[in-house]
């Protein structure tokens, strides 16, 4: 499944907003180019799934546009999820911002790959590139390479990853408060996916779904 969305408006942003939970033949793909003063919004969930690769290329052609891209991935027994992304910044002023948060359990696999790119010119750019996870089993798997490739100066470029576990002081203090191990737990699932969540997708009901599968 190929989608490319071309965003073009000279004045006012523009806003795209994605959500994705459905899938065919395996494959998620995006393929976004801004213009000028465009503002394209991805949030991608993957959790009902059993082997998937996603893959979201973001152009930002035209000067001050702007891209935001949150996803999750939320797997457990065989699930494999592959995510690929590229922020590809060419226009002057353009900023992104990418933050992808898994966690896994069981057997469940999770490989990303990520790259900025920021070309020559593209004077005044602002991106960022996140993937933070949390393994609940020791059979589960994380790759995780967030990169970048800067050949212009006057810029700003961060990138990084993180693999852990749930913080055992988090979920002492939680449990020292009365909670019940269970409810402690639910709580750290929703605390770790809330930032990922817009205001455009139902919040609650798909929290609740994190908690039910992860805990």
């Amino acid at each position: 499944m190929d989608k490319i969305f071309h965003i073009i408006k000279k004045n006012d942003a523009t806003n795209l907003h994605i959500t994705d939970e459905t899938f065919v033949n395996n494959t998620l793909d995006y393929h976004v180019e801004l213009e000028e003063n465009a503002v394209c919004v991805i949030t991608v969930a993957l959790i009902n799934i059993s082997s998937v690769v996603c893959n979201i290329y973001v152009h930002l052609k035209g000067d001050q546009s702007q891209a935001i891209i949150k996803g999750l991935y939320a797997l457990d027994g065989l699930q494999q999820v592959k995510i690929n992304t590229y922020q590809y910044h060419q226009g002057k002023d353009s900023k992104s911002e990418l933050i992808i948060k898994g966690m896994l359990k069981d057997k469940a696999h999770a490989n990303y790959q990520g790259m900025i790119k920021i070309d020559l010119g593209a004077t005044g750019t602002d991106a960022s590139q996140t993937n933070k996870n949390i393994v609940l089993s020791s059979d589960a798997k994380v790759v995780s390479v967030p990169s970048i490739e800067v050949l212009q100066h006057d810029v700003q470029c961060c990138h990084g990853s993180a693999i852990g576990k749930f913080d055992t002081q988090e979920l002492w203090y939680l449990q020292s408060k009365g909670l019940q191990p269970k409810r402690a737990q639910e709580l750290l699932v929703r605390s770790f996916f809330q930032d990922v969540l817009n205001e455009q997708v139902n919040q609650e009901a798909v929290l609740d779904m994190l908690c039910q599968k992860m805990v």
